[in-house]
């Protein structure tokens, strides 16, 4: 089976960002199955953000301080020590995912707060904050795409897929 990307764009935007296979699936493996799951957290990374498609080409997996059903505390130290080996690798930092209990994810009022206040603190590094939370449902529903510019939470929507070549 040749397994397709998943594009998401905000409306009226003249960017995408391409969620390739390798991608979907790491994210797809961290979705949360069971009563006995607790939520996992990473950041996305991509080498070029001058493209009107942005191809996103690492997903990582960040080691939680805590993590429980519905939440995780990540290690703000581990983050940024991760931001900077991806960086001298060429890689920038495009924001977070993290997983929910939910079959269509929705951010949570804590999940708004935390994608506001890191993209207020990053407005040097980004023009905004890619926020991505994956849900129990296959994907494209299970996976919820936010920007957040530093101001509000902007949903972007799944485009027509497009196989990844």
């Amino acid at each position: 089976m040749n397994e397709e990307a998943l594009i998401y764009a905000l409306p009226g935007a003249i960017w995408s960002l391409v969620f390739p296979p390798d991608v979907l699936g790491v994210l797809r493996g961290n979705a949360q199955k069971s009563k006995k799951s607790r939520e996992m957290a990473g950041q996305l990374y991509a080498k070029n953000l001058a493209s009107d498609r942005i191809l996103i080409d690492t997903a990582t997996i960040l080691t939680p301080k805590r993590s429980w059903f519905t939440g995780v505390k990540i290690d703000i130290a581990a983050v940024d020590a991760e931001r900077a080996m991806m960086f001298a690798g060429g890689l920038h930092c495009l924001g977070f995912w993290h997983s929910h209990p939910e079959p269509i994810p929705q951010p949570s009022y804590t999940d708004q707060v935390l994608a506001a206040k890191h993209a207020v603190a990053a407005r040097e590094e980004f023009t905004a904050l890619v926020f991505v939370i994956i849900g129990t449902e296959t994907f494209p529903d299970g996976l919820g795409v936010w920007v957040h510019d530093g101001t509000k939470l902007l949903r972007a929507v799944n485009v027509i897929p497009q196989a990844v070549v």
